[in-house]
């Protein structure tokens, strides 16, 4: 909307909701916040438009009046690029406690996006002297366990513990899901600690939920210690049992299917395949989201086909996987691009059912229209084709260099290992020189032609080289 500075309100209030109230004074002391938590965001149902060619010739109260809003319509792009300007203006000291609120609340809809906005926004906030409150830094936490932000999160941690404030069930669980899938094992034996607090915790209502119990079971089975992991487990149904009588759910294996996805997930990681077997016999037991022709939970059986369909990756057991996705595809489980991904890399055997697979989840996922999700089945192709002993290495390469294309040179590392690996196997040395130059990879890879031993990582030049006089010595 073209408008003049004059007819700047009349413009953008026209068509906005009325503002949120809040119970907070002008420094942020507050009791309970009333602005929708992250997980329950609002619809979007108008937008402010405004030319922002003229938003720096606005006066300064226009101009704050536009940022609030655009946080009102939760317009996140033009919210920080008119914040930036306050900034720049020094009229950033106008805003309120609820200003800043709002646009947190507004920014953290996409925090891998605007994860350094967010950090700036909360460093603003302390320098001139709001204090977050315990819903904010709830919320902040669960917000870098979505982007991955390990740092940021051990910061608020270790704030709130020094302030003795309480840590929610939820702030405990992006915590515990930060050291777990986030560094090594400093960062892991720091989850083993907020578990004990977790399990130690005197909150009034604090109670473990399934997520809580699937975070601890994948903790320890990344830390080796299986006992820990069925502790875990047997803790969590004994929970869930009582659960189910106190509320007279007699139906709920809906619920139960997330906590033995966790652990059939933890048995697969560790290779107790075995035992994975003998866990999920038990998903057809009467009651069970398998017993009899039907399924429900589909959503959760998407999980499982997938754990399923990784072990039998590991084991290149292609039978064993066939039978699981035959079952469960007649049962209405739609498999998502992750499982057609494996499916064709299980299908090197045969290279002409492999592209099948392909065709078949570029069509039925819309791939060709997702680079993420096209990406991730070429370099399923492309594995396909490096186990398999009639792979085709100009087929390979024309797959490799379309995920090269379409990743703008960030190729995966299982892509390149591939690649890698059927170069050496063609006994073309310079060509895998130039495909492990060209993608520079940081850390290593793990060849994909299967003449590797297991767990064998190429981490530089020198490595290619000694990997092709492995293969073929006296050349």
């Amino acid at each position: 909307m073209d408008c003049s500075q004059g007819d700047l309100l009349a413009a953008t209030t026209a068509t906005i909701p009325a503002p949120l109230k809040s119970s907070s004074n002008s420094r942020g002391e507050r009791s309970q916040d009333t602005l929708p938590p992250v997980s329950q965001p609002q619809r979007k149902r108008f937008q402010v438009r405004f030319d922002r060619e003229k938003i720096r010739s606005l006066s300064g109260s226009d101009k704050v009046d536009l940022f609030r809003d655009y946080i009102k319509c939760h317009q996140a792009d033009d919210a920080l690029y008119v914040y930036t300007i306050l900034k720049q203006n020094d009229l950033n000291v106008r805003l309120k406690y609820d200003d800043y609120h709002g646009f947190f609340h507004t920014l953290i809809t996409n925090p891998n996006k605007y994860r350094d906005a967010i950090n700036t926004l909360v460093s603003d906030m302390r320098r001139y002297g709001y204090k977050p409150s315990d819903n904010f830094l709830m919320d902040l936490l669960v917000c870098c366990k979505r982007c991955g932000d390990f740092d940021t999160a051990m910061s608020v941690y270790d704030e709130l513990k020094a302030a003795k404030r309480a840590i929610s069930l939820q702030g405990y669980n992006a915590l515990l899901d930060l050291c777990t899938h986030h560094g090594g094992l400093a960062q892991r034996q720091r989850g083993v600690d907020i578990w004990s607090e977790m399990l130690a915790s005197s909150t009034p209502n604090f109670c473990l939920d399934s997520e809580s119990y699937r975070i601890g079971m994948e903790l320890f089975g990344k830390l080796s210690n299986s006992s820990e992991v069925d502790s875990i487990y047997a803790r969590a149904i004994t929970e869930w049992k009582k659960h189910r009588v106190a509320t007279l759910q007699p139906t709920a294996a809906a619920s139960r299917i997330h906590i033995d996805n966790a652990y059939l997930g933890v048995l697969v990681n560790t290779a107790q395949y075995s035992r994975a077997k003998t866990l999920f016999d038990r998903y057809y037991l009467p009651g069970a989201p398998l017993h009899g022709d039907k399924a429900f939970s589909l959503a959760a059986l998407r999980r499982t086909l997938n754990i399923l369909l990784k072990m039998c990756e590991a084991t290149r057991d292609y039978p064993l996987a066939h039978v699981y996705w035959t079952d469960f595809t007649r049962r209405g489980v739609h498999p998502d691009a992750v499982a057609y991904g494996r499916m064709i890399t299980l299908s090197s055997h045969d290279l002409v059912l492999a592209q099948e697979y392909f065709e078949k989840a570029v069509q039925v996922h819309g791939a060709d229209a997702n680079i993420r999700k096209l990406t991730k089945l070429r370099t399923a192709l492309l594995a396909a084709h490096a186990l398999s002993p009639s792979g085709d290495i100009k087929v390979a390469y024309e797959l490799y260099e379309g995920i090269r294309n379409d990743a703008g040179g960030k190729v995966p590392r299982s892509a390149v290992g591939s690649m890698v690996g059927m170069c050496l196997r063609a006994r073309d040395l310079p060509m895998a020189l130039g495909v492990w130059e060209r993608a520079g990879v940081e850390g290593g890879i793990v060849l994909g032609a299967g003449e590797e031993k297991e767990g064998r990582e190429v981490r530089e030049m020198a490595d290619v080289v000694a990997a092709y006089r492995r293969m073929w010595p006296g050349q």
